[in-house]
């Protein structure tokens, strides 16, 4: 059953309907696009803690163009303003980045929560 998710970033406001379940094919992609945005990330420590930060002399653009092809592979329906109605890779809205950035951000963090599926298997 597709899962329809609604639009938290406020210049993209509506709802897009991710693919659940996911093909074996929408998987193949998102491993893909999860190592090939390592490329741009470089672990640090800041305040005790591991993170990864965008590595000097990459832009958030590269990793998001990575993310997007996964994200136009499992998106089933558009359905947000200011995004066209049959969107592609080339007319994904790049700007205003900032918006462009939290929708990209969103939107894999939604198909990896599809992919990732239930995480605690229930006690019985």
């Amino acid at each position: 059953m597709p899962k329809v998710i609604q639009s938290k970033i406020e210049h993209f406001p509506g709802t897009v309907t991710l693919s659940e379940p996911l093909t074996m094919l929408q998987v193949v992609k998102i491993d893909e696009c999860l190592l090939a945005r390592r490329e741009y990330f470089e672990e640090k420590e800041i305040d005790g803690k591991r993170v990864y930060a965008l590595k000097a002399g990459s832009f958030w653009s590269q990793p998001d163009s990575v993310a997007l092809e996964a994200i136009m592979k499992c998106v089933d329906e558009w359905g947000l303003k200011n995004v066209p109605e049959n969107v592609t890779a080339e007319t994904f809205p790049g700007s205003p980045r900032s918006a462009s950035k939290a929708l990209i951000d969103w939107l894999i963090n939604e198909i990896l929560s599809v992919y990732q599926g239930e995480i605690e298997v229930p006690n019985e």
